[in-house]
């Protein structure tokens, strides 16, 4: 049976992010790229509830995502967290960082979404891709990859892309959840990535010095866009990594069968 991969967008983007990674990936691995609006939404979507094992990789604000899922305390009710608070969770085998972060919202972010939120309102989702471009690659992206990026975020409705802002500004430290994951984790990194820097990958690495590690020259933060195959190439070898579901440490909330 293939490995079942569930790749986690960022902000504004959606399974086209993916394209060229799930294309070298299949069919060997079982992809299946996230919708926002089921991550965000009340109900957990199918993928979650089937049962079967899982690995999560998480882009950005899609591994946010994720490391505030494996935080989670289980007395939160329904509705209590923007990650959804689901009934039932699977077996999580692998978990990968893919430009992310695990530090808490500071005073930077709670701006810089304060000021994205201001040009959400007034000119729209694709108005917040085109004013963040320039801080996304490492160098001038080519124009097909620069007009995909503001098309991912004009097809973003408005209410998603709010809520996903207010995820990243109110997101909790996630370190203590990526230490005490049980199973194979990745970190995965552009040198040149102005969002999810290079300190904020060794911090992670620093908890996890058993972790799969890549930082790629020539790279910013659209690592999915800018280095598809060195990227499906890395997910390869951490979906090799068997699978070790002893717990390091309790982490509530968390099915680790």
């Amino acid at each position: 049976m293939s490995s079942r991969l569930i790749l986690l967008p960022g902000t504004l983007c959606d399974r086209r992010l993916f394209a060229a990674v799930a294309r070298r990936l299949r069919p060997s691995v079982s992809v299946r790229v996230a919708r926002w609006r089921e991550l965000l939404g009340a109900q957990a979507p199918e993928w979650w509830q089937g049962g079967r094992a899982i690995n999560l990789l998480g882009f950005s604000l899609g591994g946010i995502w994720a490391l505030q899922q494996l935080g989670r305390q289980p007395a939160q009710g329904p509705g209590r967290t923007l990650c959804g608070a689901w009934v039932g969770q699977p077996t999580i085998e692998r978990l990968a960082l893919v430009g992310s972060n695990a530090e808490a919202a500071g005073p930077a972010h709670q701006r810089r979404s304060r000021e994205q939120q201001r040009l959400l309102r007034r000119q729209g989702t694709a108005a917040v891709a085109r004013a963040a471009k320039a801080q996304y690659f490492a160098v001038r992206p080519p124009r097909w990859q620069a007009r995909l990026v503001v098309d991912m975020a004009r097809r973003t409705p408005a209410a998603v892309a709010r809520k996903q802002l207010r995820l990243a500004a109110s997101r909790a430290d996630g370190l203590h959840a990526f230490a005490a994951f049980p199973g194979p984790v990745a970190v995965m990194s552009g040198l040149q990535d102005r969002l999810c820097s290079p300190r904020q990958q060794r911090r992670l690495q620093s908890v996890r010095q058993d972790a799969y590690t890549q930082a790629w020259d020539r790279c910013g933060h659209m690592i999915p866009l800018e280095a598809p195959g060195r990227l499906a190439l890395a997910i390869q070898r951490w979906l090799a990594q068997a699978p070790v579901l002893e717990s390091r440490s309790a982490t509530p909330g968390v099915s680790m069968r």
